[in-house]
């Protein structure tokens, strides 16, 4: 059974172009490299352009905890942080 993470980002707005842009990588990134990965889609709110959501496909949780140890790790993670106004919002769903 895969898990969904689901991310929700409310992004300050100078810093929208360069979030969409990180997250448009990994949609390239992550599928074909990202090991357990097998989807991306980033949505942006239509009434709140600066609200994204980003939903991935992994094998399992420790999948994506593993790659999300190695982005905190590296302090990419951080800088995504800093470009939000809010703590991004990490959940784990079940496809069923």
């Amino acid at each position: 059974m895969s898990a969904i993470l689901v991310i929700n980002f409310h992004v300050k707005a100078q810093h929208l172009d360069t979030l969409l842009g990180i997250l448009e990588g990994a949609k390239r990134y992550l599928p074909e490299n990202g090991e357990g990965c097998s989807a991306v889609r980033v949505l942006q709110d239509v009434a709140d352009p600066n609200r994204i959501k980003l939903m991935e496909t992994w094998d399992s949780v420790a999948a994506h905890q593993a790659h999300f140890e190695a982005i905190n790790a590296s302090g990419d993670w951080q800088g995504i942080v800093a470009m939000m106004l809010t703590e991004p919002q990490r959940e784990y769903y079940n496809d069923i």
